[in-house]
C-alpha cells in the first residue's frame, strides 16, 4: 500500500477534505470492504464520497472561468511548433489540435514527432527552435531533462509551455507557462476516487495504473491519499507500468497478476485509454469478472467499452480541449508580458448513462469549446 501526504491544490475540495476527515472515526469497523462492492461501506464514507461526486454529476457547457479574455487579439504573425511522443495517439491529439488553434487565430504550426527518449526530446527540441516559432509547446516531458534546451529557447526569444509538470514557469521566453499541470491531475484523482467509492458505497479497494512520468506518479499519489482519507477501512494502490509493456500482452499480465495478488481490488483505474488494450478480456480470463474498469483520456475502444458495459466510467481528457489550452497558454504569455501558471478546469465524468452520442476520440465537453476559446481570445 503507498500512503502519501495529501496534496490540497485543489481549492475546491477543501470543505470536502474536511467532510472526509469526520468520516475517519466512523468509516467501518467491518471487514466486509472486499472486492465487487460486496458488504456495505460506513454511511459516514458513503456520505462524503456522495458530496464529493456531486461536483461531477453534470457536463460542463462552458469552459473553466479561469480562461478570462485577453487584453487585445492576438496579431495574426505567429507560429507555433507542437511536440508530440508519435507512438502515444494521447500525445499526437493535442499537438494536432494546438496547430489546429494556431491556424483558426492566423498563425501556422506543425507537429514534431519524438520517441519520447531524453536524447530525442532534446534533438527536436533544437530542430524546433532552430526554426524560430513564436512558442513550443509539449506535455510530460521532466523539465530538469530538457534544462540545456530551454536555456536556448530563452536565449531565442522563444516562448516554451510544458504541460503535465508541477513547477511554476518563471520568465517569458524559455519555459514561460504551463497547463493542464498538478492541479489538474489533482482534481482528475480526487474525482476518480469520490466516483468509485460512491459507486461501490465504500465497500472495495482499489488499483491505480499509470505509465513512467513524474505527474503521473503525483496523480497516483493523490488518489491514494484521497481514496484512503475518505474511506479508511479501505486501501488503494498506484501500479507504474513501463513505457515498453504498453499496449502488449505484458501490461495486462502484470495488471492481472497484481490483481490476483489483492483480491480485495474491485475497481482497476487506468491513468490512459492505451493501458486498458485487452484488460477486460485478461481479467475475464483470470476469473476477474467482478472486477471494473475505470479510466482516464477514453479513446474508441473506450467509448465502445462504456456502452456495452464492459467499462464503467471513464474521465474525458479531451485531446482536442487540450490542444486549444496549450495555445491559450502561449496567447496569455504574450498577452500578459508574465509567465503563465496552469489554468485549473473540471474533467468531464462520463458513464454509460450520460455518453454523448457518436462519442469518438474528437470528443470534447463543452462542444462548442472551440468557438468559446475564439471568443476569449477576441478573435471574430
Amino acid at each position: 500500500m503507498n500512503r502519501v501526504p495529501l496534496n490540497r491544490t485543489g481549492w475546491r475540495w477543501l470543505a470536502m477534505t474536511l467532510t472526509a476527515t469526520l468520516a475517519l472515526s466512523a468509516c467501518g469497523s467491518s471487514s466486509d470492504s472486499a472486492s465487487g462492492g460486496s458488504g456495505g461501506g460506513d454511511q459516514a464514507c458513503i456520505d462524503a464520497a456522495a458530496e464529493q461526486n456531486a461536483e461531477y454529476a453534470s457536463l460542463p457547457t462552458k469552459i473553466a472561468e479561469g480562461f478570462t479574455a485577453l487584453g487585445a487579439a492576438p496579431t495574426a504573425d505567429g507560429s507555433i511548433i507542437a511536440l508530440a511522443v508519435g507512438s502515444l495517439p494521447n500525445d499526437v491529439g493535442p499537438a494536432e489540435s494546438a496547430v489546429e488553434a494556431a491556424e483558426a487565430i492566423g498563425w501556422t504550426g506543425k507537429v514534431i514527432s519524438h520517441d519520447g527518449s531524453v536524447e530525442d526530446v532534446n534533438e527536436k527540441l533544437q530542430e524546433a527552435i532552430d526554426e524560430k516559432p513564436t512558442a513550443i509547446v509539449m506535455q510530460g516531458t521532466n523539465l530538469d531533462s530538457i534544462s540545456g534546451s530551454l536555456a536556448k529557447a530563452e536565449e531565442a526569444g522563444v516562448i516554451v509551455a510544458v504541460g503535465s509538470g508541477d513547477v511554476e514557469p518563471q520568465g517569458t521566453t524559455g519555459y514561460a507557462g504551463t497547463f493542464n499541470a498538478a492541479n489538474n491531475f489533482d482534481l482528475k484523482a480526487r474525482a476518480m476516487s469520490a466516483w468509485i467509492l460512491n459507486d461501490s458505497g465504500c465497500s472495495t479497494n482499489a488499483l491505480m495504473v499509470g505509465l513512467p512520468y513524474p505527474i503521473l506518479k503525483t496523480m497516483g499519489d493523490s488518489f491514494v491519499a484521497s481514496y484512503e482519507e475518505t474511506c479508511s477501512d479501505c486501501t488503494a494502490e498506484y501500479q507504474e507500468l513501463p513505457l515498453a509493456q504498453v499496449g502488449t500482452p505484458a501490461a495486462t499480465t502484470a495488471i492481472v497478476s497484481s490483481v490476483q495478488a489483492d483480491p480485495s481490488i474491485g475497481y482497476v483505474v487506468v491513468q490512459d485509454s492505451v493501458i486498458a488494450t485487452g484488460l477486460r478480456a485478461a481479467l475475464d480470463q483470470a476469473g476477474l469478472n467482478d472486477v471494473k474498469i475505470t479510466g482516464i483520456t477514453p479513446d474508441a475502444q473506450a467509448y465502445s467499452a462504456l456502452k456495452n458495459g464492459t467499462n464503467s466510467m471513464w474521465m474525458l481528457n479531451s485531446l482536442p480541449f487540450v490542444g486549444y489550452v496549450m495555445v491559450d497558454t502561449v496567447l496569455r504569455v504574450l498577452d500578459t508580458g508574465e509567465p503563465v501558471a496552469a489554468i485549473e478546469y473540471p474533467t468531464p465524468v462520463l458513464t454509460k448513462e450520460n455518453l454523448p452520442e457518436g462519442a469518438d476520440s474528437s470528443l470534447a465537453i463543452p462542444e462548442d469549446f472551440r468557438e468559446q476559446f475564439l471568443e476569449v481570445w477576441g478573435v471574430k
